[in-house]
This record gives structure tokens, sequence and C-alpha cells, in this order.
């Protein structure tokens, strides 16, 4: 007898919150004494006053344009969230690096790199932009959240004052 899944069958989302709750258990081995740890009320894992970690269960590759990892900045960047308690911003995730993507050496980059890494993705991104517009496409929901990203005009949090 073959049992078919349930169209209900929440196994997905399960998972997700598995993976989330071993994260945080990993994390709790980096904590000092008297660190809290929170699951979801702050952000997916977060010790207090110390990191933010935003988990992601995905089966695709990361890649330069993943919308996970572009969401994940946006989120960060939105004028309502508050950065400033933590000394990180963590995106963890169980995505393997796809085949030539530039996010490899993301983790060793520094805030200038990392910045630089982004500005040339996003070049890229305008160029198959103005190919889509050209034939009529709209813009992509990824080139579109680069734009939020990367845009100058709204406050910096990495200190670095890009200007036009």
């Amino acid at each position: 007898m073959t049992i078919q899944r349930a169209n209900h069958d929440a196994t997905v989302s399960t998972r997700a919150t598995i993976y989330q709750i071993c994260v945080g258990l990993m994390k709790c081995y980096d904590m000092l004494a008297g660190q809290k740890l929170s699951i979801e009320a702050l952000g997916d894992v977060t010790i207090l006053g110390d990191k933010q970690v935003e988990v992601k269960n995905y089966q695709d590759n990361l890649t330069d344009g993943h919308p996970n990892f572009w969401k994940t900045l946006k989120n960060w960047l939105d004028d309502t969230y508050d950065s400033e308690p933590y000394s990180a911003l963590v995106l963890h995730t169980t995505q393997l690096f796809a085949e030539g993507s530039r996010l490899v050496g993301w983790n060793d980059a520094t805030t200038q790199e990392r910045l630089d890494l982004l500005d040339a993705i996003h070049a890229d991104f305008v160029k198959r932009n103005e190919a889509a517009v050209a034939k009529g496409k709209k813009s992509s929901q990824v080139f579109k959240l680069q734009q939020y990203v990367l845009d100058i005009k709204r406050p910096d949090p990495t200190g670095l004052n890009r200007s036009a």
C-alpha cells in the first residue's frame, strides 16, 4: 500500500523550525556567562546584545542573485530594524555556494570588500535589467531588492560614507 502525503503536509516548515532550534542550540556553545538567547522573538536566533542570526533552510545553491541573501540584507537595512544592539548580523543557511558565486569569500571579507562585492554583483544585474526592460520585461524582484540595499540615499550603517 502506498501512502500519499496529505495536502496540508507541514514537513518543510517543520524542518525549518527544527533547523532554527538546532542553530540556536549550537550558538549556546558560543555564549558567555550571563548572556541570553532568544529564538524568534527578536529575529530567528538572537544572542541578546551580541549577534542576530537569520536562519534559512533552502535546498538550492546560494547564488549571487539568490532572493534569500538579498531579502536578508533588505530586512537588516529596513528603517524600522535596529541593528545597534548587535556586533554582528549573521545569515546562517543550509545552502551551498553555487559554482562561480562571488559570495564564496563573504565570511572572510572586510566591510569595504563586501560592499565592493555587492556593487559588482549589482552592476551585472543592472546590465541584465537594462536588457530585460529593452525587451519589454519588468525588473526582477532581486534587482529591486538590490536597488533598495544599495540605495546611497538611505542612512549607511557601514560608516563608509558612500556617495554617488
